[in-house]
């Protein structure tokens, strides 16, 4: 398969990234410290972050999931919590990202993935890659 046969439709990626939509929609740069991309509103957002690839050295003010369900990296306790019973996704077993300076610093080309409706940077430079809902 050659460079230019990897993509067999717009949002299906067939390479090492095993069908991730890389950018369904499109992407965000992000930029410094209050750099954020806000896909909050139910009524109306049709799009969610699905990935964050780390341009710069970043540490993140905000991590929310989307619509506040569990199932990624999150500043929000209770989005951490993957099954609420005490069990392997105990909140004791599941680490709350800690905001601005005091959380994890994610390294040049770090790649994290999720469902997030609101990104928001501390420090660094990332790109959001976005998807349809």
């Amino acid at each position: 398969m050659g460079q230019n046969d990897r993509f067999t439709s717009n949002n299906r990626f067939l390479g090492t990234y095993n069908s991730i939509p890389q950018g369904a929609i499109g992407s965000a740069l992000l930029i410094g410290d209050g750099a954020a991309i806000n896909l909050r509103n139910t009524l109306t957002a049709t799009a969610y972050v699905f990935a964050i690839h780390v341009v710069v050295a970043t540490k993140f003010q905000v991590l929310e999931c989307l619509e506040g369900v569990q199932g990624c990296l999150s500043t929000d306790d209770d989005e951490n919590d993957w099954d609420g019973a005490g069990g392997f996704g105990a909140a004791a077993n599941n680490t709350t990202y800690t905001a601005g300076s005091g959380g994890v610093e994610f390294p040049v080309d770090f790649m994290i993935y999720g469902n997030w409706d609101y990104v928001e940077l501390h420090a660094g430079t990332a790109l959001a890659y976005i998807a349809a809902r």
